[in-house]
């Protein structure tokens, strides 16, 4: 399939672009509005430049894998479909619900996929803790939290002119940044949304947080988030209480596949591939696109954090 990156941050150089190569696909155009970068990207993967966004729409590529910062999501994914390219977009896959709900409808109508980044799905624990969740393997569920801290504060260039520390244009901090991660798993391993959904944040009244604390509903079972870029939490897990017995993914959230599956306290499985989540997600993405079953979270599941991730805000 031939791709067209949209936008150089990091995450998309160092993780989903190699894993767009590295599954058998092929770069064939960039846009950026860093010339510089776009220059020595275009180089090193042999593919065509742009400084203007329409240009690269009108080449001849299969997709689109938009990762520009958040406030632009919208625009340029809506500018994708009305080119006739599918999307693999970043998350959030919006700031406003009404966006949300307006790619999911135009891709439906124009017959076009929209996928959305949210890679812990390819952990292979997110399997398998929905399948035991599924078997009833520990009862009935009651109880589950989860915790991503990574401390991030000021490890980009001029932290406070960046977008990043815009509410307008980055949407939200925390929550924003790892939280949608975790709020999208709850979703995959419930197979649904949550009935309701709260938030509190540090600092109070800051939408760019530094912390934030959620609390989910899915019927009779509650759950709790904490996401943090202000600190690092040794242990990024997920742990899930039932009436039989305790499933927990312990250093599983992360941009790598580690971290232990633990029924009852005892380790069952130990976590160390080498493949990335991300170029199983650049393949889930392909299978999309084929009309496939797939795993990848689509325009619906994207629309559903982003409903989430406001109400958590409020």
């Amino acid at each position: 399939m031939k791709f067209g990156v949209v936008s150089l941050g990091n995450h998309a150089i160092n993780r989903v672009v190699p894993a767009i190569v590295s599954s058998g696909n092929q770069i064939t155009a960039v846009y950026s509005t860093n010339q510089n970068k776009a220059s020595e990207f275009a180089k090193k993967y042999g593919c065509n430049q742009h400084g203007v966004l329409e240009e690269l729409l009108k080449e001849d590529l299969d997709a689109v894998y938009i990762s520009s910062p958040n406030f632009l999501h919208y625009d340029y994914a809506m500018a994708s479909f009305r080119h006739g390219k599918h999307v693999l977009l970043e998350k959030p896959m919006t700031l406003k619900i009404e966006h949300a709900e307006k790619l999911v409808k135009y891709s439906q109508e124009v017959n076009l996929k929209l996928g959305v980044g949210f890679h812990m799905r390819f952990h292979p624990v997110a399997k398998m803790i929905r399948e035991r969740i599924n078997n009833h393997s520990i009862g009935e569920i009651s109880y589950m939290e989860a915790s991503w801290g990574s401390f991030s504060q000021g490890t980009r260039p001029n932290p406070e002119s960046s977008w990043w520390s815009d509410d307008e244009k980055a949407g939200g901090g925390a929550i924003m940044g790892m939280g949608v991660h975790v709020l999208d798993f709850f979703n995959y391993i419930m197979e649904s949304e949550p009935d309701a959904v709260k938030g509190m944040g540090s600092p109070p009244g800051k939408i760019v947080d530094d912390t934030r604390v959620a609390v989910l509903r899915f019927g009779n079972i509650l759950g709790t988030i904490n996401a943090s870029r202000k600190y690092s939490i040794p242990d990024n897990s997920i742990r899930i209480f039932g009436t039989g017995g305790t499933l927990e993914g312990t250093n599983i959230f992360g941009t790598k596949v580690t971290g232990e599956l633990k029924v009852n306290g005892k380790t069952e499985i130990t976590f160390n591939e080498t493949r990335s989540m991300y170029e199983l997600e650049v393949t889930a993405f392909v299978d999309l696109v084929g009309n496939k079953q797939t795993e990848i979270a689509q325009g619906k599941d994207g629309a559903a954090v982003v409903r989430e991730t406001i109400e958590l805000i409020k």
